[in-house]
């Protein structure tokens, strides 16, 4: 998703008004950023978390393959909605302790 676009082609809205410009500085507490009619949530300490996962051996430790191969997406279908993001590096053929972490709003 290119967010550049997003505030180029006026979908996004800043406290009301049209943002079409970029740059804009805005407060996180406060302010109110909606993208399509969507009010953007900005993580706080409250709502984020960390998961750690067993992954299974021959799992893939990411969330997507564009091969088709089982990735621990599988063990967490909700991971996309939570905005969850694999943190560090496991080899495909290591079973263990695999953990994630809610994705902060910038990345």
């Amino acid at each position: 998703m290119n967010h550049t676009f997003q505030i180029l082609d006026g979908r996004v809205t800043l406290n009301g008004k049209k943002i079409t410009e970029l740059g804009i500085k805005m407060n996180a507490r406060q302010d109110k950023l909606f993208v399509d009619g969507k009010l953007v949530t900005i993580p706080t300490p409250s709502n984020i978390f960390w998961i750690a996962l067993n992954k299974p051996k021959d799992v893939l430790s990411t969330l997507e393959d564009d091969k088709s191969r089982e990735t621990i997406l599988s063990f967490l279908p909700k991971a996309n909605d939570l905005r969850l993001v694999p943190v560090g590096r496991m080899d495909c053929r290591t079973d263990g302790s695999k953990h994630l972490r809610t994705s902060p709003a910038n990345e």
